[in-house]
């Protein structure tokens, strides 16, 4: 243990973790690892009062947001058919940093290209604001995170929702930046299978299904919540705060005709399509009367 009581061994994983000019910190789960950054962000510079979001794609815009009006800071929010860029130009010299994410958490679509993304960073880079990137579908590497951009660079690499029990939250940051431990020196690290013994989170895609009913397909096709997800067996007070990241969930043919499958699944179960048309004809035909 060091004097913060942090165990050396998490240290060291970090560090045969950092590559290409990123340092590394694994954390047992997103909430944290968002909290740790937006928290040092809004602390290493005072005297600025704003940050800026780009809400699409992830959860972790509740915490960010809670976060920033905890600490009295102002939100700048990109309007939704506004061009990105001309956003990011328009900030001030009082923003913290700002918050995005690459890809939707849920369905892997790209908000994103590995193009965008990267002059995303150069602009801030160069306007010298703070970039807090959140992704779970993209690779780290030399040719998509330039040394050029790194200085005001963060990436949070997040498992995808199918393996967040199976891999760890990594968050890469310049060697320049000098972000405070936090909540990372207060995670379980002892136990046998502590989160620093999983591997990193690793680009996977899923698979969407388009059903008339995504709840019952899975339910008679008995998938569990590690092989699929359907928004629609949640409640609605969940469901209803997911619109600010995710404002396609407000449409019924998403919430309730929506597949996600894991991608493992898929693998194993290549007629995947065709074990949901079967399905879909049995559900009909067991929900029709005959007279």
């Amino acid at each position: 243990m060091n004097q913060f009581g942090t165990p050396e061994q998490y240290f060291k994983v970090c560090d045969r973790l950092s590559r290409d000019g990123y340092e590394a910190r694994l954390y047992q789960s997103p909430e944290m690892a968002v909290y740790d950054l937006s928290q040092s962000l809004i602390h290493f510079m005072p005297h600025k009062n704003k940050i800026a979001v780009i809400g699409h794609g992830s959860h972790l815009l509740d915490v960010v947001m809670s976060l920033t009006l905890r600490n009295q800071n102002q939100i700048v929010s990109k309007k939704e058919g506004e061009n990105t860029i001309a956003f990011l130009e328009g900030l001030g010299s009082n923003i913290h940093f700002v918050y995005w994410t690459s890809e939707n958490e849920v369905t892997g679509e790209v908000i994103y290209s590995h193009e965008q993304c990267e002059e995303i960073r150069t602009v801030l880079n160069r306007k010298k604001i703070f970039s807090l990137q959140v992704t779970h579908n993209t690779e780290i590497t030399p040719q998509l995170f330039s040394l050029e951009a790194t200085s005001f660079t963060m990436i949070l690499k997040m498992p995808n929702i199918f393996r967040s029990a199976l891999e760890a939250t990594v968050v890469y940051y310049s060697e320049k930046q000098k972000i405070n431990f936090g909540l990372a020196a207060l995670q379980q690290m002892s136990q046998p299978h502590s989160f620093i013994h999983l591997p990193v989170a690793r680009a996977q895609t899923n698979i969407l299904v388009n059903c008339e009913n995504a709840l019952q397909v899975k339910e008679y096709l008995k998938l569990s919540s590690d092989q699929a997800f359907v928004a629609n067996e949640f409640p609605s007070w969940i469901t209803d705060k997911w619109i600010a990241w995710w404002p396609e969930i407000a449409q019924a043919s998403v919430l309730k005709g929506l597949l996600v499958l894991s991608a493992e699944y898929v693998a194993l179960n290549p007629e995947y399509l065709t074990q949901v048309k079967q399905a879909e004809a049995q559900i009909k035909e067991l929900a029709t009367w005959k007279i």
